[in-house]
């Protein structure tokens, strides 16, 4: 957990080797303006130590503090530019990567998957593991649904969020959550999916209003002898955000002082640019007969695409980049921009697509970009548990309003052609979804077999993350479950 905690805290990238010189930069994300020192290593062993204090405008440009982060290093003559070269942040163990790019095979330790708990898959098929976990997910700020669905006054939707339901409703300019239980005999106040109305429970008529507190209980002063407001009863609210037309959730504890900006960081400005929904986007909704981390481990595994989704080929190392911010994770494919560049791109309102991008956001939301000629769309997958061997796919696909390379017939024959584009769009994109759920499916018939740590490859790094954010997610649940017990 250590070891994550670093890597989330530092970062930067091994960037060249050049005429017996090595070249990079690296941060404290903590105090963006310390200067850190980076060992350097030639053969796996130490060749010395290089400041990181020069400045370079690149990264100025970038928001990667004021700039002066950068270092160069003069191999020693007996190493040359032929050897295996690596370097990290002194005393530590995060490892500067070739320009943030994943199967590092410089890297004295390359990852195969050691630091996965051996029994990570606990939860993928007991039935009080898979409780617990979610219990603890829930202080996570976690994907709900989207503000479409929240258009008009007193719209609502039910939803679920750390194996509990909850339901999250507008009141005039503000969006609020809540546990969807009543507080006076625990009935569910919404029992269908989603709605426009007061906060009425069907089982004794309470009322409550905007900010979840009793305001109307039938014969009060008869019954309970006051009023309804002495009688103090109030819905359990929930920690409610938006970024873009994503509505996020959590309940309150742990780290509260942690902003949805802040969770996502690099990736809030992108999320919101991307995530700016039409009113009606296309719909893929389903379930998964598998558990919802087998779901989202297969939106990080660039491994399977041959065998899954028959591509023709394997993609090269060089094809692809692998950013970590936070808890989450991206691939790009292409080598146009950083995932720093990209966020300032978006949050200056300039980011112009180049590429395939897939976002993964802890816990369980996956949001890729992609290109159908010659306008880009994206594709948002929520993951929603409903049992250790169940998983809620919920699914929102539209174009995004991201420039596009249009030419005139483009502009022509639009009006034609956007039905067309949108319903080959659905159709791949269900194509694709549906040799996932698929392949996931298989897994969880034999989940009770899997012993010790899976093998990882290159191309699966990211899945490697994810269960370190996971084992964190779990040890700060645990003390927000346990602080709350005492008090």
């Amino acid at each position: 957990m250590f070891d994550f905690l670093q890597r989330s805290r530092y970062r930067g990238s091994l960037d060249a080797l050049s005429g017996g010189r090595v070249h990079g930069w690296a941060q404290d994300g903590s105090r963006p303006c310390e200067r850190l020192s980076v060992e350097i290593y030639a053969g796996g062993i130490l060749a010395g130590v290089a400041r990181a204090d020069t400045f370079r405008s690149d990264l100025a440009a970038t928001g990667i503090g004021d700039g002066k982060h950068a270092f160069s290093f003069a191999l020693p003559p007996e190493v040359g530019d032929d050897g295996p070269i690596a370097a990290r942040v002194a005393d530590t163990e995060y490892w500067l990567t070739n320009g943030n790019r994943h199967g590092t095979a410089n890297s004295p330790r390359p990852g195969r998957g050691e630091s996965i708990s051996p029994d990570w898959a606990r939860a993928l098929t007991g039935d009080s593991e898979f409780r617990e976990e979610q219990a603890m997910l829930g202080h996570c700020w976690t994907l709900l649904g989207i503000t479409p669905d929240l258009e008009k006054d007193g719209d609502w939707f039910r939803t679920t969020l750390g194996g509990r339901s909850v339901f999250v409703q507008r009141f005039g300019d503000t969006i609020k959550g809540f546990e969807n239980r009543c507080a006076h005999r625990f009935f569910p106040l919404r029992t269908c999916d989603k709605g426009n109305g007061p906060i009425v429970c069907g089982f004794h008529h309470w009322h409550y209003n905007r900010d979840g507190h009793a305001v109307g209980i039938p014969n009060c002063l008869e019954l309970f002898g006051t009023n309804p407001r002495e009688v103090g009863a109030k819905l359990v609210a929930l920690d409610i955000a938006t970024c873009g037309s994503l509505v996020f959730g959590r309940f309150p504890g742990g780290n509260t002082s942690e902003s949805l900006e802040d969770y996502l960081g690099e990736g809030f400005p992108i999320l919101d640019a991307m995530c700016t929904m039409p009113k009606h986007p296309q719909r893929l909704n389903g379930q998964i007969g598998a558990n919802w981390k087998l779901s989202m481990e297969i939106t990080m595994d660039d491994y399977h695409n041959v065998a899954i989704h028959h591509k023709n080929r394997y993609a090269k190392n060089s094809e692809i980049a692998y950013f970590r911010f936070g808890m989450h994770s991206a691939h790009f494919t292409g080598h146009d921009g950083t995932l720093a560049s990209m966020s300032v791109a978006c949050r200056e309102n300039r980011y112009i697509p180049s590429d395939y991008r897939i976002f993964n956001i802890f816990p369980n939301l996956a949001v890729s970009i992609f290109n159908a000629r010659p306008y880009w769309f994206c594709h948002v997958q929520l993951f929603a548990p409903a049992s250790p061997s169940q998983t809620r796919h919920m699914t929102w696909l539209f174009q995004t309003g991201f420039p596009a390379k249009e030419r005139a017939l483009d502009r022509w024959t639009r009006p034609f052609l956007d039905v067309i584009r949108a319903h080959l769009v659905r159709h791949f994109t269900k194509k694709i979804t549906d040799e996932d759920r698929r392949a996931c499916e298989q897994m969880q018939k034999i989940a009770h077999q899997f012993e010790g740590s899976p093998i990882l490859g290159a191309h699966e790094k990211r899945i490697e993350w994810f269960e370190e954010a996971y084992d964190v997610a779990m040890s700060r649940g645990q003390a927000t479950i346990d602080a709350g017990r005492q008090e």
